[in-house]
């Protein structure tokens, strides 16, 4: 099944430290990929330090057990949840 995504970005100010792996600066986080499995949601991110500097990849799981059907408002909520200072831009 085809599902529509409207891509955004989100960034965070200052300092953020990732999966306790790396720290970076001012990161601008955006989707790469999301696989939906049942209530299992896995997105695949990338973090881009400084406008470019340094670009990491990085992945969230989120549990979808509201049954939410639009791809647009579960990748909102599961940013907001793993990443709860980030702003969408």
């Amino acid at each position: 099944m085809a599902f529509t995504f409207q891509s955004k970005s989100w960034s965070i100010a200052g300092e953020k430290e990732f999966e306790n792996h790396f720290t970076i600066l001012n990161p601008a986080l955006s989707v790469m990929q999301v696989s939906v499995h049942e209530e299992n949601v896995y997105i695949a991110m990338k973090a881009v330090e400084n406008g470019g500097v340094f670009v990491h990849n990085l992945n969230i799981q989120y549990n979808n057990a509201a049954g939410e059907t639009d791809l647009d408002v579960i990748v909102d909520s599961a940013v907001a949840e793993a990443f709860p200072e980030a702003v969408a831009e």
